[in-house]
């Protein structure tokens, strides 16, 4: 792109010496959005394809199946929130990515020899630096698909998220056969760096039997975790040379709580012994972001009926000796309403029984009710 030009949203820019049209999309400016600017020496200019070769991977790991601070299942945080805006962006933009989706986690099992497996599961486990027995597991959702409306993709995987659980852990199950206990493992000690050589392994072949109406390569990753991993130094290495030499782009997304300590973070396996110090490396080939969704919690509709008792008082002198009689005097200072300590029923008794159809006394008395802060300790609610 030539210095000193001007540039401005959606302008269509196409190179005479090479067959290449490409689009402006969005500009920055000193962490702004803008509409127009002007190219020189230091402008950063990022490429993004609309018809690339997509690999998305979900990490079925054990925190899947928890819930987030909003009450809601990982998966739903996954799937409801990020895939479905992120296919309502491509759809937005007009994009044709040709896209791959893999679920995939890693089993243990609660196992000290490898005699104690059945002949049939041998050749699938491996053992790793602590002497735990693993198999890693994949399950293609869609392979190699162009798709204008992903819904039916964002149900497809919802289905799948019902038993996949079940089938993983009972995959080996056999009459006559004992296998041990199995469970999943979390999003840290899982196989993240096992996927992404997955995709590396198509991407590195692109120039055979290569479609030319795909112009980019992009792995990504969502997983339930907070962006710390526990990882091999030496396949770590050779990911990274290989992301590097092939030029794929390697996203990161967790949909988990950001942690206070910079992240990625990968934890590499000590293998040696395990008293010395831990090592750790922050890989810069990795983009990571986090998800968060815009709901919000309205604690202000919310009305507690516990007052926390002062823990130091000025006045030692006229402190009751029972703590909590004395955070329902303070509380009944300024109201003379309710002065028992039993008056929780009948304050819910007031705030739940319809008031009269021609009564406005009542209805003065109620709304009064619902400004206290009372004290009963034995239940809270929501006022309607």
């Amino acid at each position: 792109m030539p210095h000193n030009t001007c540039v401005y949203k959606n302008k269509k820019i196409e190179y005479t010496e090479m067959p290449i049209r490409c689009q402006v999309y969005e500009m920055w400016s000193q962490g702004e959005r803008v509409n127009c600017g002007v190219i020189t020496n230091d402008t950063k200019i990022v490429f993004r394809s609309s018809t690339s070769m997509v690999y998305l991977f979900l990490q079925m790991s054990s925190e899947m199946w928890d819930y987030d601070i909003h009450g809601d299942l990982y998966f739903e945080k996954a799937v409801n929130g990020f895939l479905t805006d992120l296919f309502g962006k491509w759809k937005k933009i007009g994009s044709n990515h040709e896209v791959t989706i893999v679920l995939f986690s890693r089993t243990f099992y609660d196992a000290k020899t490898l005699d104690e497996f059945p002949e049939h599961m041998k050749e699938c486990l491996q053992q790793d630096y602590k002497g735990r027995y693993y198999e890693d597991f994949y399950r293609v959702a869609i392979q190699n698909e162009k798709n204008d409306d992903w819904c039916a993709v964002s149900t497809q995987l919802r289905k799948l998220f019902t038993t996949y659980q079940e089938t993983v852990l009972r995959c080996h199950d056999r009459q006559h056969f004992k296998i041990p206990k199995a469970y999943n493992s979390t999003a840290t000690q899982g196989n993240f760096l096992e996927v992404l050589n997955i995709s590396l392994n198509t991407f590195e072949k692109h120039f055979l039997d290569r479609s030319f109406d795909r112009t980019g390569q992009l792995s990504v990753v969502v997983t339930p975790g907070f962006g710390v991993f526990e990882v091999d130094r030496e396949l770590t290495n050779i990911t990274k040379q290989r992301i590097i030499d092939n030029g794929v782009g390697s996203d990161l997304v967790c949909v988990g709580e950001q942690p206070l300590h910079a992240v990625p973070l990968l934890k590499f396996h000590n293998k040696e012994s395990l008293t010395t110090v831990d090592d750790y490396s922050l890989p810069h080939w990795i983009n990571l972001s986090f998800y968060s969704t815009n709901k919000k919690v309205s604690y202000s509709t919310f009305m507690p009926r516990i007052k926390i008792p002062t823990l130091k008082s000025e006045n030692k002198e006229n402190v009751p000796k029972n703590k909590y009689e004395h955070s329902f005097l303070s509380c009944s200072q300024s109201e003379n309403i309710h002065n028992s300590l039993f008056d929780y029923d009948e304050y819910d008794a007031q705030i739940f029984q319809p008031p009269p159809a021609q009564s406005t006394c009542s209805l003065q008395r109620i709304v009064r009710a619902k400004k206290l802060l009372f004290l009963p300790w034995k239940r809270t609610f929501r006022t309607l």
